[in-house]
């Protein structure tokens, strides 16, 4: 027990009355004793001067902490899973119930913040903590623990205990002192590539590996997109930020005696020139090799800036399945003819928006619905983030000359039926995109632009042939990402007239009637709120909201005639699309999201 939470109870017996100075002295001379092992409240219970019931209540009222019963309590099996009988001796803790993500645990310190932290670690819930005592957590521990599986034999038991060992070697990382790898890279900061290389068998020996290793995993377990590593000149520490949901928050701080060994290790895992400081770099690591308990892959970008330093930027690669076309987020409209065009046998399919939008998610989502035996499937990806079986997933190699453009070459003598291409970067892409799919293939590709009617434009501008264009494209889809408020802690806010005409402007009223809800008194949106799920930030992952354009007579007649941006998207939206910030709005009625985070990613 924490010498803190020992002086907040004796303050509390003090006030009780019932022990007096004298008495308190006597009792403080024992926990001074070589030979004492007992903590105050378990001294104070072997002299029977309280209750157990007493005295916990008298804790509980001053601390605001519930106090509990443990031999009333019979919790499900299932919470022996996530804290084992081994972790609850070691921490002297007894899990009592778990609601969603939060746990509620019995201790003996309720204030003890570390124990706090390795339990959320180990269980990857939020913890909550209420009082019990040590006899009886020890008592609880002995009697009411069951086995929650059975191991199974042969292989299966090899696979589980392999499962495990993985689970425990990373949860010991995460956990592990950040300050402490800190010191001991401070030690070790000269790391010769000789020295990195021999250590890559076993990377937790060397202070810079473990920091290096730390910072990549605690940015997958945060469900990270990006890490930024920004070094200062003279003696200002070097920053670490992670980007998730959207947003950049500050990881750590790192010393400034250890960037360049941090930016030298980062290098070398990603096969980049360590001497090189001058140009940028690009490079990936696959984590695997050097973590064998991790598989993930980094793009690794280093920037030089003033003053001699560098700056990385890792954007983290995580393979993932396809998510099916009903759980995007799609309105009923847009759903309906996005699975319309992408059932065709043959045409241009364009999905565009800013990077990290979900261009590519949304892909291989479509690939996923129409991936039958009977369809051909090529995709050239760079690099190939989500895997389907029955695709053939080509990666680009741009450094050995193989480009988006040879792969769609080699793809249309390969007889395909679908070809999906990673981005189209330029006229050579896009041109054989075209010819691709008036020549009988459905092709599916990615443009960076900012909403679906200029992609039309732009690619008019690269010169593509107006006509052929025109006849080629199906539709597009322009995307974005807006923070998705906390599914815990949202609150419903009644909207008032003044707040309702807003919205309803911001939608553009004409178009807003028989598409919005009309105002009444119960009406409500919900707004932020906060809570320990969500960081206290009021938001919980992200949410797409899309501009679907479909190619139709008149839209045709206006590429062919170079019409501009404005004269394609109201043509589009005579055909009931609807814009970023219109499907974004219909989604804050929906509870999804607010106006603020609609704000934040698209203007019109």
């Amino acid at each position: 027990m924490s010498l803190a939470y020992n002086r907040r109870v004796r303050r509390i017996l003090m006030r009780s009355r019932k022990i007096d100075i004298n008495r308190m002295d006597q009792f403080d001379e024992q926990l001074k004793s070589k030979d004492n092992q007992l903590s105050l409240v378990e001294l104070i219970l072997s002299h029977k001067l309280f209750s157990e019931n007493e005295l916990l209540a008298l804790i509980s009222i001053d601390t605001e902490i519930p106090a509990i019963q443990l031999e009333n309590v019979t919790p499900d099996t299932d919470l022996f899973a996530l804290i084992d009988k081994p972790t609850a001796t070691k921490f002297q803790v007894f899990p009592i119930s778990k609601i969603k993500n939060i746990l509620t645990v019995a201790v003996v310190d309720p204030f003890d913040h570390s124990q706090k932290e390795n339990l959320e670690i180990i269980t990857s819930c939020k913890v909550i903590f209420v009082l019990s005592t040590e006899h009886s957590i020890k008592k609880a521990i002995a009697n009411k623990y069951v086995s929650v599986a059975k191991v199974p034999s042969g292989l299966d038991a090899k696979e589980l205990a392999k499962k495990e060992e993985k689970e425990r070697d990373l949860k010991r990382v995460i956990a592990s002192d950040f300050d402490a790898i800190i010191e001991e890279s401070l030690e070790s900061k000269a790391i010769s590539l000789e020295d990195a290389e021999e250590q890559i068998e076993d990377a937790n020996d060397h202070g810079i590996i473990r920091l290096v290793n730390k910072i990549i995993i605690d940015a997958h377990k945060q469900n990270a997109s990006d890490i930024h590593i920004e070094p200062y000149n003279g003696k200002e520490n070097t920053v670490i930020r992670f980007r998730t949901d959207g947003e950049c928050y500050i990881y750590q701080h790192v010393p400034n005696q250890i960037k360049k060994a941090l930016l030298s290790r980062f290098k070398l895992m990603a096969g980049l020139d360590i001497a090189e400081r001058r140009l940028p770099q690009d490079g990936k690591i696959k984590f695997k090799q050097f973590y064998k308990n991790l598989d993930i892959e980094l793009r690794v970008a280093t920037i030089p800036t003033v003053g001699g330093n560098e700056d990385a930027v890792l954007r983290i690669l995580a393979s993932s399945k396809p998510i099916p076309l009903q759980d995007m987020a799609f309105s009923e409209r847009n759903l309906r003819e996005f699975k319309k065009i992408a059932c065709y046998p043959y045409g241009l399919i364009l999905v565009v928006g800013p990077t990290g939008s979900g261009k590519t998610t949304t892909l291989h989502s479509a690939m996923g619905y129409i991936n039958t035996p009977k369809r051909k499937i090529w995709t050239a990806e760079d690099p190939v983030e989500i895997t389907q079986k029955g695709l053939r997933q080509v990666q680009i190699q741009s450094k050995i000359g193989y480009t988006f453009a040879r792969a769609m070459r080699a793809f249309l003598r390969a007889d395909p039926d679908v070809i999906m291409v990673g981005e189209m970067r330029d006229t050579e892409t896009a041109s054989i995109g075209v010819e691709a799919s008036l020549t009988g293939h459905l092709v599916l590709s990615t443009l960076h632009t900012n909403s679906a009617a200029e992609t039309i434009t732009r690619l008019i501008d690269m010169g593509l042939d107006p006509f052929n264009f025109a006849d080629a494209l199906l539709g597009v889809l322009a995307q974005r990402l807006t923070r998705r408020l906390c599914k815990e802690c949202k609150q419903a806010h009644n909207l008032s007239q003044a707040e309702y005409d807003e919205i309803v402007e911001e939608f553009e009223e004409k178009e807003f009637y028989g598409r919005g809800p009309e105002f009444s008194n119960e009406l409500q949106i919900y707004q932020t709120a906060g809570c320990p799920v969500c960081n206290k930030t009021g938001y919980k992952g992200r949410i797409a909201i899309h501009e679907l354009l479909i190619n139709c007579d008149e839209i045709r007649a206006a590429i062919q005639s170079h019409a501009k941006v404005d004269q394609i998207r109201e043509i589009a939206k005579r055909n009931d699309m609807l814009t970023l910030k219109q499907d974004g709005i219909l989604k804050i009625f929906q509870g999804f999201c607010d106006l603020r985070s609609v704000r934040a990613v698209c203007m019109k």
